[in-house]
């Protein structure tokens, strides 16, 4: 198989989301062992922060005054999967595929629904 130069847009966002799960994983297992890990020049959440910016989704302005065009816009329900909580998802996925499917999936319908985030 050619190895390739570059990688995908898709390929980076699930490689990013991959590092943010393996990293969650990490972190909740020294939690488990009651060791407090304090993370000061960096934010898992950036990698997953990272994963949906490439794919083309809006900032979240849920904290700005004006929004985006006078939209305001949540990021939080992408989230909501049970690849990243297995207690509290509501959407199942059972991969990191199957999970970048439906965020590629949600960002057409928002592009349908509200085209001005996009502007």
């Amino acid at each position: 198989m050619e190895k390739k130069l570059f990688k995908s847009q898709r390929q980076t966002a699930e490689e990013l989301i991959t590092e943010y799960i393996n990293l969650c994983n990490k972190y909740d297992e020294l939690e488990h062992i009651g060791l407090k890990v304090e993370l000061k020049f960096f934010s898992i959440d950036n990698l997953l922060h990272w994963a949906l910016d490439l794919i083309g989704f809006p900032q979240d302005t849920t904290l700005e005054a004006d929004g985006i065009n006078g939209k305001f816009f949540c990021r939080d329900y992408l989230t909501n999967s049970t690849l990243l909580d297995e207690v509290s998802g509501e959407n199942v996925h059972n991969s990191v595929e199957e999970y970048v499917d439906f965020l590629y999936k949600e960002l057409e319908m928002l592009k349908k629904e509200e085209p001005l985030l996009f502007q």
